[in-house]
């Protein structure tokens, strides 16, 4: 499992703000986001980098098992960039 605190936005600025959305369109996140490949049987488990972050330490629940599909990957990046260019 991927603890977000591992990667930072800040690890991943010049990958932001290079980012360009027009250029995936049904297609897997860019290369350049790729943080690891694991083969289970015959299927490839394949982990990118999203900007979501941060951890409320006085959380009450805990959503476990659900991933952001490739619309919010998107959403994220492109909302990551633009806070970055601002």
């Amino acid at each position: 499992m991927i603890e977000v605190t591992q990667y930072p936005l800040s690890a991943w600025r010049s990958q932001i703000l290079s980012f360009n959305s027009e250029i995936l369109v049904n297609r897997l996140p860019d290369e350049n986001f790729l943080i690891g490949k694991e083969q289970i049987g015959s299927k490839t488990l394949t982990e990118y980098y999203i900007p979501f972050s941060g951890i409320n330490q006085n959380a009450k629940i805990i959503i476990a098992g659900l991933t952001p599909g490739y619309t919010q990957w998107i959403n994220a990046v492109n909302a990551a960039k633009s806070a970055l260019e601002q």
